[in-house]
Order: structure tokens, then C-alpha cells, then sequence
């Protein structure tokens, strides 16, 4: 069954716009303390294990422990909100520039999260200090004791990320998680004994997001039993999908939609709190081709793609910045690629105009003068999201100038404050250190 046999576009865009209110009526993050307390116990139930095989396998219990839920405004089940903590950046409504100092204390988002239900200050206090004994916390200190009061100054400070990057979710959406465990095992096989167990840990990981659809699943089951007409149907394609994917390949745009979502959430609870900030890359030809294996139409691919810009949003304030999709641009040879999936997701962003994710665009000499037809709405609306806009006929060069292969030119993609990097290919590690030059010169 397809969603369009359930709800029109009206109907989908309606819950969308219901969903994002929802979500912006949370005013307080709690999940990803949750999730911590579930690690602290991890470290002590596989401490024997190499690191990578106990990352992996906290990552089961956390998608085994963490609460999850499903509302009456979902089409899609899954969220961010238990990745992000309320303080994160510069979008801290308590922020001042004379108080900053960076990010340089490994503990300081325990100050964001107070009591609430069950969690006592007394739960938050214990994990704050357990957390600031841990091996990580006393590397972070030792670099921060290097750089001195520098970092007090916010001359400048180091982040507690790796940089920005852009996954490719591509093969994970075509194959599902049996494909990809069976390719890994090939590998596996492959491989010298030094390496088998970051590929063991890769198959775990992926068990994890295997974890996470079947506890949606039952969740829509129940509320497939509880509601009625439209609800229930929309309850039951949730269930019937969620059975499916991200398990198996996506056969349609709804189940590449909500296998993408579970990827993603999965991908951010492993970072919690404050993921590094992943960003999308080329969304339109990433869900293109399960939009045309149905020929979707253009309304009602729009209607889906709201669902999945409000999934970027998190609480009162879309505390989950940094995350940047893009559309549009160029093959290597030359050939427009442009698709209905891009006009698609400009219809929805246009419509939602929603803080997040951050839209770019990008545009070569041969780009459809409907393109830019649909680019001027933005352009020219009081208080629209504007798109950044990147030039293939120049980055091309660029980039292939600085040793990108030949190949993976028209995979570039745009990551969080608008670093070009290779889709699936690429950490340039670009915002794990600052530096303010203009407190630089005043110690000089």
C-alpha cells in the first residue's frame, strides 16, 4: 500500500505543519542524558571488549533502552530530539560574548539539563562526574592545559567533534542492512586479524538500527490498534514499513523517506549529546529514484519531504543547526541533473520555511531557467529561507586542482556552514578548532 492510497498531499502537509508545532513546544531535552546513563553502564558490561566492538554494542542498548514514541501527527517514525542538548552553540538563548569561551569543557553540558520527573539533580550530578573522570575527558583537559588561558579567552578553542561530514546513505537505502552486513562479511573475509573487529563492529552498529525500526514498529502497531479510518491506515503503512526497512532495500519514496529518518537517528544518538553535525548532501538524487520507481507525484513528494525537514528540527529553538542538504548541479560530463525530487524539496522547504536544515543549491551554466524560476520565490519573500548558492563550472576545477578524483566531482556536496566535501568520502575536520583573530591582535 502507498500513502497516496491513505492521505492526498493536503492531508500530509497538514500533519507535517501539526508535527513541527508539536516539536516546537518542547522545551526541555532529556534523551540524550538518558542515553549517557545508558553508556556508563555499557562501559562497565563490555570493558573486556576493544573499543570499537563496545561502542558498537552500547549503541544496541542504547536503541534498546531509549524511550521512544510516536505521536498523533507522525508519518514517519523517529527523531534527533534525544541527540541534542538545549545549550547547543551559539543559539544558547543564555549566550554572551564576554561569557563565552568555546567548547572546551568536556562536562559543561551537564549545566544544560535540569531536574525533570525522575531525573534528580542528584542523577545529574553522579553522571557529570563520571563522565568527567573518563580517559576522554582528561585527554580533552591536556590539550586544553596546553593552549592555557588562550582558550579561557576564547581566543580560540577546540571543538569536541571531528568536523563536519556528509554520509552516504545511498548504498544502506538501496540494499538495506542484510546487503550491507553480507558486503562487510566479504570484506571481513578478506581483511588482515587487525582489521576484522572495526568490521565486526560495523555489523553491530548496523544491528542497532535494525533494533530501533523493530521497537517503531511496534509502536505504530499499537497505535494502529487504538485509532481509527485515516489514523489507523496511516498507523498500519507505518508498521508494514517499518518491518521492512532499513532491513531491505527501499522500494518507493515513503519507505527511502523513513529508512533515511533511522538511519540518521541512529548516526546521532551514537554521537549524543551534540552530534557533529552530519549534513544530507544531494537529497534529490539521493530519494530520485524511489520517487520514480512510482512516478510519485510532484505534490505529494513535497508533502513527504515536509516530514522530513520538520525530523531536522529539535525542540523550542531547532537546536540541531549545521545540518545542510543541497540539490541541483551537474554529472561529470556536464549533463544537468536536475530532477523532480529537486523541485520536490524546494516546494516543501518553501512552504514549511523552517530554520532548519540549511538549504543550498547548486547551479552550473546549463541549469533550467525552471530552476531558477523556482529559486526566485526565495529570493524575493520578506522572511523566506534564503539558499546558499554554490557554482559547479568553478568548484569542479577547484577541486579536482586539489586532488578530488575525476569521478567523484559531481558527488561534492555541501556540510554544515557550507564546507564543500565529498559525499561519503570526505572529513576535512573543518570546525574542530576556531580562532578569533581580532583577540589574536590584541595580545600581539
Amino acid at each position: 500500500m502507498e500513502i497516496k492510497a491513505v492521505l492526498n498531499a493536503q492531508e500530509i502537509t497538514k500533519l507535517a505543519k501539526k508535527r513541527f508545532q508539536e516539536e516546537r513546544s518542547l522545551d526541555h531535552l532529556e534523551g540524550w542524558f538518558l542515553a549517557k546513563e545508558i553508556q556508563r553502564e555499557c562501559d562497565e558490561k563490555f570493558k573486556g571488549e576493544k573499543d570499537c566492538i563496545r561502542i558498537a554494542r552500547t549503541q544496541v542498548e542504547v536503541m534498546k533502552n531509549i524511550p521512544l514514541h510516536i505521536g498523533d501527527y507522525h508519518v514517519f517514525a523517529g527523531t534527533q530530539d534525544d541527540s541534542f542538548a538545549r545549550s547547543y552553540a551559539l543559539i544558547n538563548p543564555a549566550f554572551t560574548v564576554d561569557s563565552f569561551s568555546g567548547y572546551c569543557d568536556p562536562v559543561a553540558v551537564f549545566g544544560d539539563i535540569e531536574p525533570i520527573g525522575d531525573i534528580t539533580q542528584e542523577r545529574i550530578d553522579a553522571l557529570k562526574e563520571y563522565n568527567n573522570q573518563t580517559p576522554y575527558a582528561d585527554a580533552l583537559r591536556k590539550a586544553y592545559d596546553i593552549a592555557g588561558d588562550s582558550t579561557s579567552e576564547a581566543i580560540f578553542f577546540i571543538e569536541q567533534v571531528t568536523g563536519h561530514l556528509i554520509p552516504d546513505v545511498r548504498g544502506l537505502l538501496a540494499h538495506g542492512t542484510k546487503g550491507i552486513k553480507e558486503e562487510i562479511s566479504r570484506n571481513q573475509a578478506k581483511c588482515g586479524d587487525d582489521r576484522k573487529d572495526y568490521f565486526e563492529a560495523m555489523k553491530i552498529s548496523l544491528d542497532a538500527l535494525e533494533v530501533l525500526a523493530d521497537r517503531y514498529a511496534a509502536l505504530a502497531e499499537e497505535k494502529e490498534r487504538t485509532s481509527g479510518g485515516k489514523d489507523r491506515e496511516r498507523y498500519r503503512l507505518m508498521k508494514d514499513t517499518l518491518k521492512k526497512v532499513p532491513g531491505e532495500g527501499a522500494e518507493n519514496l515513503f519507505e527511502a523517506i523513513q529508512a533515511f529518518i533511522l538511519i540518521w537517528q541512529t548516526m546521532c544518538l551514537e554521537q549524543t549529546p551534540n552530534p557533529f553535525a552530519f549534513s544530507v548532501g544531494n537529497a534529490d538524487r539521493i530519494f530520485e529514484p524511489y520517487r520514480a520507481k512510482t512516478n510519485m507525484s510532484r505534490e505529494v513528494s513535497a508533502s513527504l519531504f515536509k516530514h522530513l525537514l520538520v525530523f531536522f528540527n529539535v525542540a523550542d529553538r531547532s537546536w540541531a543547526i549545521s545540518q545542510n542538504l543541497i540539490v541541483g548541479g551537474k554529472s561529470n560530463d556536464g549533463k544537468d541533473l536536475t530532477n523532480l525530487s529537486s523541485y520536490a524539496l524546494l516546494d516543501a522547504y518553501y512552504d514549511m520555511n523552517l530554520p532548519q536544515p540549511i538549504l543550498s543549491v547548486k547551479l552550473h551554466k546549463d541549469t533550467p531557467k525552471e530552476l531558477y524560476e523556482s529559486l526566485g520565490r526565495f529570493f524575493f519573500t520578506p522572511g523566506c529561507l534564503t539558499p546558499s548558492l554554490f557554482n559547479d563550472d568553478s568548484l569542479f576545477p577547484i577541486l579536482e586542482a586539489h586532488g578530488v578524483e575525476h569521478e567523484d566531482l559531481q558527488d561534492y556536496s555541501v556540510a554544515g556552514c557550507q564546507e564543500p566535501l565529498i559525499m561519503g568520502k570526505d572529513n576535512g575536520n573543518t570546525t574542530n578548532s576556531w580562532s578569533i583573530w581580532g583577540k589574536s591582535w590584541s595580545f600581539a
